[in-house]
């Protein structure tokens, strides 16, 4: 029974985290179409807005991660 609810747990978990992807990905696409349609810029331009905007975000982890251990120690504030 314990284990039962572990694995609905973890079920739910990664579906969770697969729909706040998802959500994160369509916000890209709306960015990517709102400086292509309202701001005229040109579609390699917004792509590689788009591109620096997701990889400094994907990177950005690394670093804070690193802040919040040595200051706070073992991500207590989370």
């Amino acid at each position: 029974e314990k284990l039962a609810g572990l694995v609905m747990a973890s079920f739910l978990r990664v579906i969770v985290l697969s729909w706040a992807f998802t959500v994160a990905w369509f916000t890209l696409w709306m960015l990517m179409l709102y400086l292509t349609n309202e701001m005229k810029l040109k579609f390699t331009d917004a792509a590689a807005i788009v591109n620096v905007f997701a990889g400094v975000s994907a990177i950005g982890h690394l670093g804070m991660q690193f802040l919040v251990d040595a200051f706070i120690g073992h991500f207590w504030m989370l």
